[in-house]
């Protein structure tokens, strides 16, 4: 690892250490608020939905105002939140792989953008496919996986 710190130190200075940081934040910060968002609305949605909802007494112990879903619920809900800002996203992940990339040696960020654009709208969109299908079960298996976590903690207090 410190080979390849004093490569890029060499080669591109200290700052060349963050090659990339504002595209990852473009890309991360808006990411993560649409995903939670998002995976709030889209479990709102389901719960309006019989096969997705679990039954919750009136009276419930649960200080949770979310809704609670199946296992299939969440597995879904998760899976389909993340593919779609995955996807609605993918040009800023386009953009930051492009911009680290030597392949392409960009001088900043604005020419990496100016390049794709000129290169045509699909390159934004290029990997999206590919990138849902890798995504959706971790975030489909992330979201049962936390949901039952919280549940047998919850268990576990009373």
């Amino acid at each position: 690892m410190l080979k390849i710190v004093q490569t890029v130190v060499i080669s591109d200075g200290v700052f060349g250490l963050w090659r990339g940081t504002l595209a990852t934040l473009a890309r991360n910060i808006p990411g993560v608020a649409l995903y939670m968002s998002s995976l709030n609305q889209v479990r709102s949605l389901m719960a309006s939905m019989p096969y997705f909802t679990v039954y919750r007494p009136t009276h419930s112990s649960t200080s949770s105002a979310l809704p609670v879903l199946t296992v299939q619920g969440n597995l879904f809900a998760g899976a389909i939140t993340r593919s779609s800002v995955g996807i609605l996203l993918n040009p800023f992940t386009i953009l930051k792989a492009r911009y680290e990339s030597d392949l392409y040696a960009y001088r900043s960020v604005w020419d990496a953008t100016k390049s794709i654009i000129l290169s045509g709208p699909s390159t934004f969109f290029r990997g999206a496919a590919a990138s849902a299908a890798r995504d959706a079960p971790y975030a489909g298996i992330f979201l049962v996986s936390y949901e039952q976590i919280k549940h047998d903690i919850g268990e576990n207090a009373k």
